[in-house]
């Protein structure tokens, strides 16, 4: 609507210092809305992808890598009761924040017992793998609430 009265006032000047200088207020204004609007829409696409991005990484992160190692530990805690409830799956769903944490958790214990791990059939790439999808969920995380924050501060 203020697009179609800058194109009408335009179109039918006015010799008038004062509607110059509103003209101009308006087109600066115009200007602004579309970069707000681009910046709006931008962040909600971008939220979107991450978002989508970040499940992509803590289903592959909970099946794969957390599995494994939860499961070599189980087995391994008979011989080495030092793993006996160490490593304990986090759940498949609940907020992403405790979901980092219980990954990182077990992060720390997995580096701390690599060598008992090693012993048991963890490999040296699993502890690298998951260090790796836990820093990509936290990328992921942190680029969601960024796009978030431009979707939301565009609109207000």
């Amino acid at each position: 609507m203020a697009r179609r009265a800058l194109n009408f006032a335009t179109a039918h000047p006015v010799s008038d210092a004062g509607f110059t200088a509103i003209l101009a207020t308006l087109s600066a204004d115009i200007d602004r809305a579309d970069t707000l609007g681009v910046l709006q829409d931008g962040g909600g696409s971008r939220q979107r992808a991450a978002t989508s991005h970040r499940m992509g990484v803590r289903r592959a992160m909970r099946n794969v890598q957390l599995r494994r190692l939860c499961r070599v530990a189980s087995r391994g805690a008979a011989d080495h009761p030092e793993l006996d409830g160490k490593f304990v799956m986090p759940p498949s769903s609940g907020p992403n924040r405790n979901f980092l944490l219980r990954a990182q958790g077990l992060l720390e214990a997995a580096t701390a017992q690599k060598d008992l791990l090693a012993t048991l059939g963890v490999g040296d790439t699993l502890i690298a793998e998951l260090a790796r999808a836990v820093s990509d969920f936290e990328a992921a995380t942190t680029e969601a609430h960024a796009a978030r924050a431009d979707h939301i501060g565009a609109g207000a």
